[in-house]
């Protein structure tokens, strides 16, 4: 069994390995919303470097079409509509997704 010091170390050195993103995850976010963006193309490091700063973590991309899913602290979402390439940003619960074919 671990002692309190090594557990503690342990936690430690844990969490310095995650990177900001997923250090937020972690933690309990209030005021966040869950959103589907559609860009007109993918989007570049810049887009991402951008949403980073915003506060929205990725939760999913597609490597088909220009679209990802987005947590969003809710009051950087005007933020996230005026990105470059931007098409269109509705939140996860309206998305729809087609019928699976018979």
């Amino acid at each position: 069994m671990l002692s309190n010091t090594r557990l503690a170390a342990f936690l430690a050195v844990a969490a310095l390995s995650l990177t900001p993103a997923e250090r937020s995850s972690a933690s309990p976010q209030k005021d966040r919303v869950d959103v589907v963006v559609y860009y007109s193309a993918m989007p570049d490091e810049a887009e991402r470097a951008r949403t980073a700063a915003l506060g929205a973590w990725i939760r999913w991309e597609s490597d088909i079409e220009p679209v990802r899913g987005l947590s969003v602290p809710a009051q950087s979402l005007a933020a996230i509509r005026r990105g470059t390439g931007v098409r269109q940003v509705t939140l996860n619960s309206e998305a729809e997704l087609p019928a699976p074919a018979p």
